[in-house]
């Protein structure tokens, strides 16, 4: 009766391991409480299932009906329950299979191999195999992944063929039905070769599986300094457009006089309709060299013209009401780090937004609110979000890792003047706070 027991408990213990390492996957779409409850629900009901099944033992088929039944409800538990695009959920469930069905293989090995089958054994082996998956998944594998999926915007339908690929090929290789009454699967007729193929098969997908994500977050890192190099080419072209307009509004204040003898001209002879005409071509003329203008401070100023055309091009509301003093205690290129870094990573948030497939938002709005008061400068830009936001360390794990980018260099400009910067959300915002003071700090007390 004891080995029967075992003999039921033996696959409806592998569920709850299943919810557990799906929940630690799953990038949760309802909340963390309510996709914890879906995975709990999902491991009782399947594990409930499988033990009904082993009460009734002479009936192999229910036994395949309810593992099927498994697959599918964890299948369409893990897609629906985690953001990001199916193709995505599938990669990542099917690779999940692959490793867990490999897994599975070397515990069966490695219990039959040297001391013979024991179910008791098999259970122990297993809890403390998974036990030690879930440790290096949540402490290694999982942070390495998301830091790169997260730039992955296409190619995902590709990877996860490539995992359906390897998992045929494991299946085809691994396992093969050799009972001839049908009541049972075995792997390779001995167990110690097949202990040792399937060793090789994790070392061998895991190394590729490396190198596959090596190479995007090589080719994504390149990228990301292609971007910025044209992001540095956009704001030297602003600061160009800026002087320029500075310098041609010196030479109407020069050339004032001679507008004003000719306006006097034309009314002292009664010309008045000629005199209009004049002025109707003076302001245009003005008005092509025109220069949007947010604030006084000229770096900040070209990062917001920057920001507005880009919110222009993709469909984007931009807000700005912004008093930024012409003189700052940062210099230009730390004003560039810390505020286009604050804008950049708004900017992806409304544009992870504006292409989520979800349920239908508000339209995306980005808006940027500053003012210098009682020596300090205060700073918010808030932007529309359209998922629960994941904290990490108390910032947002944005769409390019932890907080967005450039979270180190923002970093260290505020420790370097002791600013202040805090994330909440607002709503369906999210809002990015920063206290700068104004006066000049000496960096060396500051380090």
């Amino acid at each position: 009766m004891n080995s029967d027991f075992l003999q039921i408990l033996r696959p409806a213990t592998v569920y709850p391991c299943h919810s557990v390492i799906c929940y630690l996957m799953s990038e949760h779409k309802y909340g963390r409480k309510t996709t914890l409850l879906i995975w709990a629900a999902s491991a009782l009901l399947c594990s409930a299932l499988i033990v009904i099944c082993g009460l009734h033992p002479e009936s192999f088929v229910t036994y395949r009906y309810a593992y099927v039944f498994s697959v599918i409800a964890y299948t369409a538990a893990f897609i629906a329950s985690s953001t990001g695009g199916v193709w995505k959920n599938v990669f990542l469930f099917v690779t999940y299979v692959l490793f867990f069905l490999l897994i599975n293989g070397i515990c069966m090995g490695a219990v039959k191999a040297p001391l013979g089958e024991s179910d008791a054994l098999f259970l122990g082996v297993r809890v403390c195999m998974f036990g030690i998956a879930v440790y290096m998944l949540w402490r290694y594998v999982l942070p390495a992944f998301r830091s790169v999926s997260r730039n992955i915007r296409h190619g995902w339908g590709m990877l996860a063929a490539v995992s359906v690929l390897y998992l045929i090929f494991v299946s085809a290789f691994g396992l093969h039905d050799t009972s001839p009454g049908g009541d049972s699967f075995a792997f390779m007729e001995t167990e110690v070769p097949f202990l040792t193929m399937n060793l090789l098969l994790l070392a061998i997908l895991s190394t590729s599986y490396v190198v596959i994500f090596r190479l995007v977050g090589y080719l994504n890192k390149e990228n990301s300094q292609r971007q910025l190099k044209l992001w540095q080419k956009m704001l030297e072209h602003e600061l160009c457009a800026e002087k320029e307009y500075v310098e041609q509004a010196r030479r109407f204040q020069h050339d004032l006089r001679h507008h004003n003898r000719l306006l006097a001209e034309y009314l002292s002879q009664g010309r008045v309709e000629e005199a209009a005409e004049y002025l109707r071509d003076y302001e245009a003329s003005t008005q092509e060299t025109q220069l949007q203008e947010f604030c006084a401070h000229p770096v900040a100023n070209a990062l917001l013209c920057i920001t507005q055309r880009r919110c222009e091009a993709g469909g984007i509301c931009f807000k700005a009401k912004v008093q930024i003093p012409e003189r700052l205690p940062l210099s230009a290129p730390e004003v560039s780090m810390l505020l286009g870094n604050l804008l950049e990573n708004a900017w992806e948030g409304c544009e992870a937004g504006a292409k989520d497939p979800g349920p239908a938002q508000r339209k995306a709005e980005l808006s940027v609110y500053a003012r210098a008061c009682d020596n300090k400068l205060c700073l918010e830009v808030k932007n529309t979000v359209s998922r629960n936001v994941e904290w990490i360390g108390g910032l947002p794990r944005g769409a390019k890792g932890e907080g967005g980018i450039g979270i180190g260099s923002m970093r260290a400009v505020l420790e370097k003047y002791k600013g202040m910067l805090r994330y909440r959300m607002d709503g369906d915002e999210l809002a990015a706070q920063l206290i700068l003071p104004l006066g000049r700090q000496d960096p060396s007390a500051g380090a």
